[in-house]
């Protein structure tokens, strides 16, 4: 039984990226852009962490963490940095009205403050 938070392994594979269990049961693989990625990081000694962010009926999503780089690429990010808005995928509609009030209300106001 899988439940969401629990602790998978990435397994690096020779051109894909697999999600197994800790009893190393498969749970599927990364699409291919990401595993390609991940591949190339994870040779350069970077290490990952992952869990399940999300459960449906044949999908599961899930999380991946940076722990440590290598040191031949140091200074590159694995993943690219996401707004805020392109990570609320999974909150409430209401949340979602209240978050964007509040951030349209603080772009006025700096925008007050940059005219003064």
């Amino acid at each position: 039984m899988i439940n969401i938070g629990d602790t998978v392994t990435i397994l690096p594979k020779k051109h894909s990226v697999e999600i197994r269990g800790l009893d190393k049961t498969y749970f599927g693989a990364l699409p291919d852009d990401i595993a390609f990625r991940l591949l190339k990081f994870i040779a350069a000694g970077n290490t990952y962490m992952a869990c399940i962010k999300n459960i449906h009926k044949n999908q599961a999503a899930v999380f991946i963490r940076e722990i440590s780089r290598g040191k031949k690429l140091h200074h590159q990010a694995t993943f690219s940095p996401t707004t805020y808005k392109e990570y609320t995928a999974s909150v409430h509609k209401e949340i979602k009205k209240i978050i964007s009030d509040e951030t349209t209300d603080e772009e006025s106001e700096n925008q007050e403050e940059s005219e003064e």
